[in-house]
């Protein structure tokens, strides 16, 4: 039998084909109502606007509602309150609050594709950032969470940080290695400009949670230091200078050990404390950090050190291997 003429189908008509569990018609629907949204009188496109809320709100199918709403974004929906009833509620299905969540990105965030930039306003940016930070603490479902961070990633408002430093101490999350990658690419933009606030945040959160320590420090330290300029490398051994646990003094140092990689640049005026500082440091992983940072400042005290160490039968082999 040869496919059906699904152009000659009204417009309510293919707004209940978005119910059909065939690919190949329900994308076909969305397509078609999609491209007749242009050719709408404003009347008609008011009634696809309130038939495809309706489904969204009464579906039996999650996949429908789901279909609904994408449907519903060529209509201009779902406004800022929608977005805000539909991501905040936890009665809807975690698909739907994660396509809510998507689909308020496309239309408030930096790269819009519906409508105009200049159309928004503050107050819907913020509003729309206020949604985000409120999921970001309550919202139970894993998937929702990633695309939270990946959301954010299209809002610039230094305010969005807020969301994203939610999500990075929620210690449910610290083993998803998407997650931890996604909040990086969206709070990576504002790393620079906020150096020190983003520093301070880290002295006081990466000691109790492990994403915090094992993937986003050692990140933002490699994002300072590769900017060059002397001041930022200066904060990011200050840093390293003043946080007492070891593990987190070790991620920082592991950060600018791997940006100065091959490298061999000025030490700050804070280093010289902070290699006294670390060669009383209990944890041997750390002392060896601070001489491989110390290579990268030709620091001549520290290359005599790694060469005693690696002369010593007595050091462990893995402390001579390192020093070499």
């Amino acid at each position: 039998t040869p496919p059906r003429d699904m152009g000659k189908l009204s417009n309510a008509q293919l707004a209940e084909e978005l119910r059909n569990a065939n690919p190949y018609v329900h994308r076909s629907a969305m397509r078609l109502l999609d491209e007749r949204r242009v050719r709408m009188s404003d009347e008609d496109v008011g009634a696809m606007y309130e038939t495809l809320k309706h489904m969204v709100h009464v579906e039996n199918s999650t996949e429908a509602k789901v279909r609904s709403l994408w449907a519903l974004s060529s209509f201009g929906g779902p406004t800022s309150v929608g977005v805000h009833a539909l991501c905040l509620d936890d009665r809807y299905e975690p698909e739907l609050r994660g396509t809510a969540v998507r689909i308020a990105g496309d239309r408030f965030g930096a790269n819009l594709v519906r409508i105009d930039r200049k159309q928004l306003t503050i107050e819907q940016d913020r509003f729309i950032e206020h949604v985000l930070i409120s999921m970001a603490k309550q919202e139970s479902d894993t998937r929702v969470r990633l695309q939270i961070a990946a959301t954010c990633r299209q809002f610039s408002s230094s305010s969005i940080r807020l969301a994203l430093r939610e999500l990075a101490t929620r210690n449910s999350d610290e083993s998803d290695p998407a997650l931890s990658l996604m909040i990086w690419f969206a709070l990576e933009p504002h790393i620079v400009p906020h150096r020190d606030d983003t520093l301070v945040w880290l002295a006081e959160t990466a000691s109790n949670h492990d994403l915090v320590r094992r993937e986003l420090l050692p990140r933002v330290v490699r994002r300072l230091v590769a900017t060059g300029k002397p001041d930022d490398l200066a904060a990011c051994v200050r840093f390293a200078m003043e946080v007492t646990e070891s593990s987190v003094r070790r991620a920082a140092l592991d950060g600018i050990v791997v940006a100065l990689e091959g490298r061999r640049v000025e030490p700050p005026a804070e280093w010289t404390e902070l290699a006294a500082t670390i060669s009383r440091d209990d944890d041997a992983a750390t002392r060896m950090a601070a001489l491989r940072l110390g290579a990268s400042f030709r620091d001549k005290s520290v290359m005599l050190r790694a060469e005693a160490i690696a002369l010593d039968s007595k050091s462990p082999i893995g402390e001579r291997s390192d020093a070499v």
